[in-house]
């Protein structure tokens, strides 16, 4: 008699230890399959985003004014590579960059006849070099051109020169870049973790052939050809008094 409470409380023992063991699996398995369907699921994304542009240095020929996305105008920051963004954010979808304009002016006391600039994303540099866009408008002068090692038979994509004036604005669209830009940054890492573009309007080319680049402007040289030479500050082609103009 006494073995046989001493089997059956064995008995009832085990079948208890299985049905707290059974209890705690489901409520272990309950857990996991959650975390794994939250894991699962698209994480909110954060809309904030940040538009840099170079320092506003006065004797720069020119500058960006203004920049939009979509009907909100941004006001930029200033880059600068080991710090946070500057500039307060801005919030806007996944179509930010094909809704970004940005508007340039020629600050200069001369006509320019060709433009280059760049739109890059420094979240992108760790991949090893940061992802970005050059964007070159108008056409370098001929002589010039082919005295820095140009072909007789590169018509330069075929571009014209632009008749960008002193005091002139011009608008530039991301759109015709956007869908580029974005499939290569997806190569690298996804596109909703980018919050950041940096644009930098860097170097020009007057009617003479005179050359502007961030903040010294250039001529050929005679005594070197091939290459070009610094002019002296007292004939850059700006005010005297140093154009001066904050985005807005």
């Amino acid at each position: 008699m006494v073995k046989g409470l001493q089997w059956f409380s064995l008995v009832m023992c085990c079948i208890l230890g299985l049905i707290i063991t059974c209890v705690f699996l489901t409520q272990t398995w309950d857990r996991v399959n959650l975390v794994q369907a939250v894991h699962a699921q698209d994480s909110p994304l954060d809309q904030s985003k940040y538009v840099e542009i170079e320092p506003n240095i006065p004797i720069e020929a020119v500058r960006v004014i203004k920049i939009t996305v979509g009907g909100q105008v941004v006001t930029p920051g200033f880059l600068n590579p080991h710090k946070e963004p500057s500039g307060p954010s801005f919030q806007a979808g996944d179509d930010w960059l094909k809704e970004m304009k940005f508007t340039i002016k020629n600050g200069s006391l001369k006509s320019l006849v060709q433009l280059t600039m760049s739109v890059t994303f420094p979240e992108t540099a760790a991949t090893g070099y940061p992802v970005g866009q050059q964007v070159q408008l108008g056409r370098v002068p001929e002589n010039v051109f082919l005295a820095l090692g140009g072909r007789k038979d590169d018509d330069q994509g075929g571009r014209r020169p632009l008749d960008f004036r002193p005091g002139q604005e011009m608008v530039i669209s991301l759109a015709p870049y956007a869908g580029d830009l974005r499939r290569r940054i997806e190569q690298h890492e996804a596109f909703s973790a980018i919050h950041t573009c940096y644009i930098n309007v860097f170097s020009g080319f007057f009617p003479d052939g005179m050359h502007w680049m961030l903040s010294k402007y250039e001529v050929l040289d005679p005594s070197h050809p091939g290459s070009l030479k610094d002019i002296d500050p007292s004939e850059f082609p700006v005010e005297k008094t140093a154009w001066v103009s904050e985005p807005n």
